[in-house]
């Protein structure tokens, strides 16, 4: 009969994670400093100093600025590297209980590794998890492995999807009117016959009295029931068929087209007009991502009488589980060790560089055109953004929840 091993919670893995990582700065900064060399050198200088490569003096670099689990595994030399480290470190004649110290905590670490992890990869993943911003590089070479090798599995790739939400109250009665727009820019599929769908954007309601309407009146056209914003979409020759035996939540669209690979990437750009009786608990803006994509950017313009009320605005990632496509309950989501930013556009207007893929012409015509339909001015709004590199999938980005 095995040994039976006692359970690795995530408490305790966190805080040995924490504790080893902290160590190895500790260590580290003490020889440097026994060098002569400052915790704020450049890497060009560390590289001198010692006379080792830049990448090396690079992850030096990285490890003396880093404040978590996870920027000190993203700057952690190989053996190899670590190797080269110690020997530069003895030419500099730093003593060896110094160079002791530094071996055995980085000894401990890849303990840790095997024994946690089985491996470094999975390790990663588990330091990952116990939470780190969304830009981190660590974070952004792991989704980046995914997005492509999600891309080969399904035949699509997107270079940026966008999503813009104007919300403000309705002019002549209660509740509120919203307009929302989703732009897929650069998107091709690697072999025919690939399906994609089309949804249409969630917000947290109340009430049924719901109208939704098309988007003519800022640039629609006849395609998509009304919804396709010819003015900025271009089909590269596509074809998009609606079908009408779709989820009641979203719609299926097809697109017809020999053409295969980023030479034939097209931009779709569609949108909907609605009219709500009021908000429930929710959220504000939400963006499905079941499509490999390289970036997403969500803009949330919201009407300044209703800042009050709304409290911080905040971002999140969940997996969507099977709930909700199931069309029951959405007990099965989870919320993921992902931490996203919600950043302010300028306080006398919404001002924000122009998305992925658009120039800033489009993009502020669109806004204008936006808060002009809910029959308002541009200066009664503020804009929040979440910009987000290669989002895995399938996820839900969530932007304004409500209680």
């Amino acid at each position: 009969m095995g040994m039976i091993h006692q359970p690795l919670t995530q408490v305790d893995f966190a805080l040995r994670a924490e504790t080893i990582t902290s160590r190895l700065i500790s260590v580290l900064t003490e020889a440097l400093h026994a060098a002569g060399v400052a915790v704020d050198a450049r890497p060009t200088d560390i590289a001198a100093h010692f006379d080792i490569d830049m990448k090396l003096a690079w992850k030096v670099s990285h490890l003396l600025r880093s404040s978590s689990p996870a920027e000190v595994l993203g700057g952690l030399p190989g053996r190899g590297g670590f190797v080269k480290l110690l020997s530069g470190l003895k030419h500099a004649k730093v003593s060896q209980k110094h160079l002791d110290g530094l071996q055995a905590t980085f000894d401990e670490i890849l303990t840790d590794v095997a024994s946690h992890g089985g491996g470094k990869a999975t390790y990663e993943s588990m330091i990952l998890g116990m939470g780190a911003n969304s830009e981190l590089p660590l974070a952004v070479t792991q989704r980046r492995a995914l997005m492509h090798s999600m891309t080969s599995v399904i035949g699509l790739q997107c270079r940026s999807l966008f999503a813009l939400d104007v919300i403000g109250p309705r002019s002549e009665s209660g509740g509120f009117e919203r307009m929302s727009v989703r732009s897929y820019d650069g998107i091709f599929r690697l072999w025919s016959g690939v399906p994609w769908c089309l949804r249409i954007p969630r917000i947290g309601t109340v009430g049924e009295g719901v109208s939704r309407h098309t988007v003519s009146a800022i640039g629609g056209s006849d395609d998509l029931d009304g919804r396709l914003l010819s003015e900025y979409s271009g089909l590269s020759g596509i074809k998009i068929e609606l079908r009408s035996d779709g989820h009641p939540d979203f719609e299926d669209f097809s697109l017809e087209s020999d053409g295969i690979g980023p030479r034939h990437a097209a931009r779709i750009v569609h949108g909907c007009h609605m009219s709500h009786e009021g908000l429930g608990a929710g959220h504000l803006q939400s963006l499905r991502i079941d499509l490999p994509v390289q970036h997403c950017e969500l803009d949330l313009i919201i009407h300044r009488s209703w800042l009050a009320d709304l409290g911080p605005i905040t971002a999140s990632v969940f997996h969507p589980g099977l709930g909700r496509d199931l069309g029951t309950d959405d007990s099965w989501t989870t919320r993921l060790p992902i931490e996203l930013k919600s950043s302010s556009g300028d306080d006398e207007e919404p001002a924000f560089a122009a998305p992925v893929g658009w120039s800033a012409g489009q993009h502020s015509h669109l806004v204008d055109q936006g808060i002009e339909s809910l029959g308002h001015d541009r200066r009664e709004y503020i804009v929040q953004r979440v910009a987000f590199s290669y989002p895995p999938m399938p996820v839900d980005i969530v932007h304004g929840e409500l209680a």
